[in-house]
């Protein structure tokens, strides 16, 4: 019972930190006024998902020398009811186009037809990047507390200190797929450290069938999060190459076939991100 106690209090802890966080975002949030023009591409991506660009001509109406007034350039950065839900759209608009893989459209797509359908407001893009960053808490939080062998209070401050940093408040009112990036990139470190302290370091012996099928999920995970983060943004290869920074530590923790199957296995992982890479490369760049 009473252990049953400290889980509801840290979760209730957590919750309201978390809460507080969103709530600093939105103030800031508010505050925003005007568009970078890679946010402005975010929002052509999803409202017209028939022409590319808004100074291409469009069927019977072309673009120069001719005067166009506001609602012109609405259609290309509002859904409307004929355009909701058109992922796969905004999924071939960005692979045919854009420079930037195509999962983020289809998100931002799924949320501005469900909660901001007829209306241009930033809130589209904040609200879907809230999503990530609340999720992106969580898993940070859970990520504290391994680093950290279990103790809350060193936890809690991480993610205080990412929440309301500078870097943190901007991935979300940057209206891109940075946010994105960063929860999957998370969950990537997250299940490394699952994988290396439950999985590798074992004897065959003492393994036993929980961890083995808990490696079965963590490696069935990893692929999941690789292939989601790769169509998300391309940086998460680098991301993923860089997790090698577990084998010195292996090196002296655990058998010489664990590290080597733990390379063999980042290899296959790295080169997993690159397939899907190449296969959502945008068209522009292998014509």
């Amino acid at each position: 019972m009473k252990n049953r106690n400290r889980v509801y209090y840290e979760i209730g802890i957590v919750l309201l930190l978390i809460i507080l966080l969103v709530a600093n975002v939105i103030y800031h949030g508010g505050q925003k006024e005007g568009f970078h023009l890679d946010e402005m591409n975010s929002y052509t991506h999803v409202g017209n998902t028939k022409y590319l660009k808004v100074w291409y001509d469009q069927e019977g109406d072309t673009y120069l020398n001719k005067w166009h007034d506001v609602s012109y350039f609405e259609d290309f950065l509002i859904i409307d009811d004929e355009e909701a839900f058109d992922l796969k759209g905004a999924w071939e608009l960005a692979y045919e186009n854009d420079a930037h893989p195509p999962l983020y459209y289809a998100m931002l797509d799924a949320v501005t037809s469900l909660f901001f359908r007829n209306q241009f407001t930033k809130w589209s893009g904040i609200f879907t990047n809230l999503i990530f960053f609340t999720l992106s808490l969580i898993t940070l939080y859970l990520l504290s507390k391994r680093l950290f062998c279990g103790r809350m209070l060193p936890s809690l401050v991480t993610v205080g200190i990412y929440g309301a940093s500078v870097g943190g408040v901007s991935s979300v009112t940057y209206l891109r797929m940075y946010m994105m990036l960063t929860f999957f990139s998370l969950v990537l470190i997250y299940l490394n450290i699952i994988l290396v302290e439950n999985v590798f370091g074992e004897s065959k012996e003492n393994l036993g069938a929980k961890n083995g099928k808990l490696a079965i999920w963590i490696y069935a995970l990893i692929f999941l999060t690789i292939m989601l983060g790769s169509i998300t943004q391309y940086y998460l290869s680098n991301i993923r190459f860089f997790h090698m920074w577990s084998i010195p530590d292996m090196v002296f923790k655990t058998e010489k076939m664990d590290v080597c199957s733990y390379i063999w296995n980042n290899r296959m992982y790295v080169g997993f991100g690159m397939y899907c890479i190449v296969s959502g490369f945008p068209k522009r760049f292998i014509k």
